[in-house]
């Protein structure tokens, strides 16, 4: 998150403008992820997913929400929640409209291993 922070807000000088300064436009490639252990001996997981957005924020909430990732316990995550609310955004999967509530419909199973996190 901070590194996009920086790519939207950075000038040219090191500081960081009040306003966006660039705009960003993410595309993820969740066809066959990496779950376990990774990230040089993952063990394939489908799912079939591809993300696009112009929110890094949001964009890395929904692909831990689609994970099934306790987002409310990873520090990154949280602050990716704290940064969007009041933010008005939509989600779409397979065209139709979908909320984060709805990730266990479309999702796969529940990733397991996250070190060092007492779920």
């Amino acid at each position: 998150m901070d590194l996009n922070k920086i790519v939207i807000y950075g000038e040219i000088d090191g500081t960081l403008a009040d306003q966006p300064r660039e705009n960003y436009i993410g595309l993820g490639d969740g066809i066959i992820g990496g779950q376990g252990d990774g990230p040089l001996r993952p063990t394939p997981l489908l799912l079939g997913v591809l993300t696009f957005t112009d929110n890094s924020f949001l964009h890395d909430l929904a692909v831990g929400e689609l994970m099934r990732f306790p987002t409310e316990k990873l520090a990154l995550l949280k602050a990716a929640q704290d940064s969007i609310n009041g933010l008005e955004y939509s989600i779409f999967v397979n065209g139709s409209a979908a909320g984060f509530s709805d990730s266990e419909n479309f999702s796969s199973k529940p990733y397991h291993r996250l070190v060092g996190l007492n779920t």
